[in-house]
């Protein structure tokens, strides 16, 4: 079993965030990631595969999206942006690839991060999604919640978050 870190973390955040409000909280169910893969050369990528199950009429379609993790002082720990619209199909169980770009602002704030894991409660997400269901379109937009907020929202308990760092 691969050990997860920090942009893990935020690749399955991201996930999360771009597909929960658009619809009932019941109809997105994700039931874990399969496989992670990183590309270092050129422009770091990240293409993460989730099973994800969507139990409602439309597809869901999320594309221009982009979250950061940051510090309480503004200071932005990384972010992660999707790279090509992501399309859910209707009525379905699928692995789900999410192509995606995850920098890291500050290499040494990640590294506190995972050295001190009761730092995680103290952390806050930003960001917008556009996200398309049918025939409407909405766009997201998260402002300062605390990360331990945006996972209970997205339905993940804040203390498992804490078990998979290191």
């Amino acid at each position: 079993m691969r050990k997860l870190n920090l942009q893990h973390i935020l690749c399955a955040l991201f996930l999360l965030a771009a597909a929960s409000g658009c619809m009932r909280p019941d109809a997105i169910a994700f039931h874990g990631v399969s496989d992670v893969d990183f590309v270092l050369s050129g422009s770091p990528t990240v293409t993460l595969v989730a099973d994800v199950e969507n139990s409602s009429a439309h597809n869901l379609t999320v594309r221009d999206a982009m979250f950061s993790l940051c510090r309480p002082n503004g200071d932005r720990i990384g972010r992660v942006m999707l790279t090509e619209a992501v399309t859910l199909p209707r009525k379905s169980r699928t692995d789900l690839t999410v192509p995606m770009r995850v920098t890291l602002d500050n290499m040494l704030s990640g590294l506190a991060l995972l050295a001190n894991p009761g730092e995680i409660d103290r952390l806050y997400v930003s960001g917008e999604a556009t996200v398309k269901a049918g025939c409407l379109k909405r766009r997201i937009s998260i402002d300062r919640m605390p990360l331990s907020a945006f996972l209970k929202r997205v339905g993940v308990d804040p203390d498992t978050l804490k078990e998979m760092l290191p």
